[in-house]
């Protein structure tokens, strides 16, 4: 992206962090079963400069059922025109719903959301923060398009 008349790359990614699997190989081990890890499957925007060099990362937050949630993934990155704003479309799923019993089921349950991530310029370095005031957390905003119409009746948050 081109912002404040330079070149930024961006990129979402879902990962789980080392604790995390730590913790789900520790309970598999001692107690024969694998839990759904809460706050799993952390979805990620990191924003490098044109040398690739990371200048910043966001992790999303999905504060539903109490953050018993596993973020599968992100699916694009957008812009907000005239602001300087990304729009972030996610899926997820809480961590407590009953697991598929069936193949064709798996997915069945997952919500998608868009979150705004708005970026300013601190001392040089590039801060990303996460705005749920317009759009809220969670929303029915599974794509782009349908979050930037939502802006638009907000007004200028």
């Amino acid at each position: 992206m081109m912002w404040n008349g330079q070149t930024y790359y961006t990129a979402g990614t879902y990962y789980v962090t080392k604790e995390q699997l730590d913790s789900y190989q520790y309970q598999a081990a001692t107690h024969n079963k694998v839990p759904p890890l809460p706050g799993g499957g952390v979805c990620s925007v990191f924003v490098t400069d044109a040398n690739f060099t990371h200048l910043s990362q966001w992790d999303i937050k999905l504060p539903e059922a109490g953050g018993r949630t596993w973020c599968n993934g992100i699916d694009g990155i957008g812009r907000v025109k005239g602001q300087d704003a990304l729009l972030v479309p996610v899926s997820y799923y809480l961590t407590d719903a009953r697991l598929a019993k069936k193949i064709e089921n798996i997915g069945d349950g997952w919500r998608h959301i868009t979150v705004l991530l708005r970026l300013k310029q601190v001392d040089g370095k590039v801060v990303i923060e996460q705005d749920d005031r317009c759009l809220g957390n969670p929303n029915r905003y599974p794509d782009i398009p349908s979050a930037r119409k939502a802006l638009q009746k907000c007004g200028s948050l």
